[in-house]
C-alpha cells in the first residue's frame, strides 16, 4: 500500500535488505544465509522480474508467468497454479516477509530495500 500522507518512510539504513546476486542467481534477506537459486531458473526469473524496477505497484500472476517461462503457452488456471507455487516455493526459501500477495498481484514488501550485485 503506498505511503500514507504525512508519514516519512524508514531511513534507508533501517530498513531490512534483500540482497540479490547477478540475474536473481542467489538472494539474502537481511543476516540470513545466502539462498542459491543457480538451479531454480523460473524461481530466479520470476524474483529478478520482481526485483526490477517498475512503475506498477505489484505485478499479476500472467506478468510473473511470463518471466518465469518466457513464451510457454498453458491453460489460464495452470499459469496461475504454477505462479502460486512458484511464490510459494520463494516463500519457504526465505522471502517469506519480503513477497507480498496483494489483491491484484505480487510485490516485495516496500519496507524492505533491494541491494543487486554484480
Amino acid at each position: 500500500s503506498p505511503t500514507p500522507l504525512g508519514s516519512v518512510p524508514p531511513p534507508a539504513e533501517s530498513r531490512p535488505v534483500l540482497a540479490l546476486g547477478p540475474g536473481a542467481l542467489w538472494f539474502r534477506v537481511a543476516s540470513e544465509p545466502r539462498v542459491d537459486l543457480s538451479r531454480r531458473k523460473p524461481l530466479r526469473l520470476i524474483l529478478d522480474r520482481l526485483a526490477a524496477p517498475s512503475d506498477k505497484t505489484h505485478l499479476a500472476w500472467d506478468d510473473l508467468l511470463e518471466a518465469g517461462w518466457p513464451g510457454e503457452r498453458m491453460r489460464a488456471d495452470a499459469g496461475a497454479h504454477r505462479v502460486r507455487v512458484a511464490v510459494s516455493t520463494l516463500r519457504k526459501m526465505g522471502l517469506r516477509d519480503v513477497l507480498r500477495t496483494e489483491e491484484s498481484g505480487y510485490r516485495i514488501d516496500p519496507a524492505f530495500e533491494i541491494q543487486r550485485s554484480e
